[in-house]
């Protein structure tokens, strides 16, 4: 069973993990901005469900349905950072179960960041 401290950290591991996925994803191709962020939560949800047990079975699988290379450097950061925090610490079944549960937490997590970034760089700009 998850802490509390525990849930919170994994929640934005993994949110920070799909961020990294989506910036790769709209550098690739453009055109799939207007759906992207559906596309990306059902990666994510279908590879919690189809049995991936382990957070980098997970990352390799959601990198895979979305057509985007697992090898750059921002997806290989946050993969790091997130098979450390759930394979390393034996939380893979707890974190899958989590993922599976609370995907919709966690692709509003996601949304809320990518906006305040955006607004950060629009403000940045402005200055």
């Amino acid at each position: 069973m998850l802490t509390r401290e525990q849930r919170a950290d994994l929640l934005e591991l993994t949110r920070d993990f799909l961020l990294a996925v989506r910036a790769d994803y709209l550098a690739a191709d453009m055109k799939r901005a207007q759906k992207h962020w559906t596309q990306i939560e059902n990666a994510a949800k279908g590879a919690a469900l189809r049995g991936r047990r382990t957070a980098s079975l997970w990352a390799g699988r959601v990198t895979e349905k979305l057509n985007v290379p697992a090898s750059s450097r921002s997806i290989c950061l946050a993969t790091d950072r997130l098979v450390e925090a759930v394979d390393g610490h034996g939380l893979s079944t707890d974190w899958i179960g989590l993922v599976r549960t609370e995907i919709g937490l966690v692709m509003a997590m996601a949304r809320l960041e990518a906006e305040e970034r955006k607004e950060a760089r629009e403000k940045k700009a402005v200055v």
